[in-house]
């Protein structure tokens, strides 16, 4: 299982494919601005779907909500970074690595601001019965709530890695259910069908 699709494959090319548009937007919006270029970390990607799957098919049955496979995704993105960042040098060329805070920081602002991408090729079952296509995400009520929102995803970052050794990494999966679950109700709240 992956995190927006079942199918694994499919999952990790979804993803690829909104995730690096969202990327190549904010490159051409804010690079120049914020002295920084956005890529993707592929490998994340691959990482993100086998976990983030692996807890919406244990902890989410039978089949888990757009709102939760959103919020998975989130939170997934907050303990994995999916970006490479670049800040420019003082010759103004974009060759010095982002790391520690400042890479969490832009991680977190483009999750969130991916939200509506996430949300696009998802159905849900609306209180009628009927399955609504996920497409037209509102945005934020208000500032606050994007705010709230962007603070609880960078708590979350880290707390769910129980530890790291060389190339293995272990998760309290209990603990990434509960932050699913409760970034699946935020994002409830803000785009209800």
């Amino acid at each position: 299982m992956g995190i927006l699709f079942d199918d694994h494959a499919k999952d990790v090319q979804a993803i690829h494919r909104i995730l690096s548009a969202c990327l190549t937007d904010w490159n051409d919006r804010f690079a120049q601005v914020e002295g920084v270029v956005l890529g993707l970390n592929e490998e994340s990607v691959e990482v993100a779907s086998s976990v983030g799957g692996k807890i919406l098919g244990e902890h989410f049955l039978p089949q888990p909500d757009a709102y939760k496979r959103v919020a998975a995704l989130l939170v997934m993105m907050c303990l994995h970074p999916f970006i490479i960042g670049r800040k420019r040098n003082s010759d103004g060329m974009f060759v010095e690595v982002l790391q520690g805070e400042l890479l969490r920081y832009f991680g977190i602002i483009n999750a969130v601001d991916s939200i509506g991408a996430l949300f696009d090729p998802l159905e849900q079952l609306n209180d009628q019965g009927q399955w609504v296509q996920m497409d037209k995400w509102p945005g934020f009520p208000s500032y606050d709530a994007r705010a709230d929102l962007i603070q609880l995803l960078y708590s979350y970052s880290g707390s769910g890695v129980l530890q790291l050794k060389e190339l293995h990494v272990e998760y309290n999966t209990l603990l990434l259910y509960q932050t699913i679950l409760s970034t699946s109700l935020i994002l409830k709240q803000g785009y209800p069908v």
